[in-house]
């Protein structure tokens, strides 16, 4: 039921709306009362933290082609543990202030689960690209927002066309963008192992929808910055437990290539990198999906991360790890920023009566 109604919940100015229906239809004598005008136009700093949030992780792929010679399971690792330790004053902070998050046993399990979530979605993808072509993981693992849309179907929610037609350009348009840039990707992997790298990059996109629902279902009841501490110190537990299980050499030390604190080297391109990702890629980039769930619902903040790959495209030419895409790449790029800004954008409501969006 928790997880049922994670993907129900309103912005407080909708639920009142709501309340108002309930009592008006105990009382209809009372209905124009009861039913205020309420603006339901989503405000512009609500688009600003949707779009740092995609600038903030679409900065995670050239940041981490930066820390050469370790694996991706412990850079994902030390990601989401230098998050944690600077989150930490935060979270106290916030503990002081609005004293310690009381939830259910059933809230306690959902924000577990949603940690794991978000390991695995990380830890999959970096999985699947020492199986497969950087072109098959991006496509497979931006999948996040047909997937909702195929839930939702399934369980008999309503799709507007607004959401189905702009999810499909924007997932068509990653496709260019993906075999654009498999084109320029050297690749040996072939048969078995291609399909291995594939699954994982599936398993990825599931992991992220599976965040998505379950970050929802609990971040309402949680100070935002306790929540994140949370879901970053047991995501290192849950990539520590991936790293074993893959195989991965790793060591509880200071080792500057397998070592779990390997990335508090100060004198190399681990610490300093380490900072700037922890800032742009966490700070900014999953705070900040975190934040728009208030506004954006699951399907709109999924199709937002399709931009994700277009701007990493631009950022890692700034930084002078990539190259330009080729016609196909900017065709994908278009259709991508097209079918984005069909599902996100709302324009404001006008009328006497409130007009009630998922």
């Amino acid at each position: 039921m928790q997880l049922t109604r994670g993907t129900s919940i309103l912005p407080s100015d909708i639920a009142q709306a709501a309340v108002a229906f309930d009592d008006a239809m105990k009382h209809p004598e009372d209905e124009e009362e009861a039913f205020p005008v309420v603006e339901t136009s989503i405000p512009i700093t609500a688009y600003f933290m949707l779009a740092m949030a995609v600038v903030g992780l679409s900065s995670i792929g050239p940041l981490l082609d930066l820390q050469d010679g370790v694996s991706g399971t412990m850079k994902i690792i030390w990601r989401t543990q230098a998050t944690a330790l600077m989150l930490l004053p935060f979270a106290i902070y916030g503990v002081r202030e609005e004293g310690m998050p009381t939830l259910t046993a059933a809230q306690i399990i959902i924000l577990v689960a949603a940690s794991a979530c978000y390991a695995s979605s990380c830890v999959f993808f970096a999985w699947s690209l020492d199986y497969t072509t950087v072109g098959n993981a991006v496509i497979l693992s931006n999948c996040q927002a047909i997937l909702l849309l195929i839930g939702k179907a399934a369980m008999g929610e309503v799709i507007s066309s607004k959401e189905g037609i702009g999810a499909i350009i924007a997932f068509g348009g990653a496709i260019f963008c993906s075999r654009d840039s498999a084109q320029t990707t050297d690749s040996t992997m072939t048969g078995g192992l291609t399909i291995v790298g594939d699954l994982y990059a599936l398993l990825s996109a599931v992991g992220g929808v599976l965040y998505l629902i379950t970050a929802k279902t609990v971040r309402p009841y949680i100070n935002l910055y306790f929540f994140m501490f949370v879901i970053m110190s047991l995501g290192t537990l849950c990539s520590i437990v991936f790293a074993f299980l893959n195989g991965s050499e790793i060591t509880f030390d200071r080792h500057i290539d397998h070592g779990v604190f390997g990335w508090m080297h100060l004198d190399t391109n681990r610490f300093p990198v380490e900072i700037i990702m922890v800032v742009a890629c966490n700070i900014l980039g999953a705070m900040g999906y975190v934040r728009c769930m208030h506004y954006f619902s699951n399907v709109i903040i999924a199709v937002a991360t399709l931009l994700e790959p277009v701007v990493a495209e631009i950022t890692a030419v700034l930084l002078g790890v990539g190259v330009l895409p080729g016609w196909m790449g900017w065709f994908g790029n278009v259709l991508v920023l097209f079918g984005t800004l069909t599902v996100v954008y709302h324009p404001p409501s006008t009328g006497s009566k409130p007009t009630f969006d998922h």
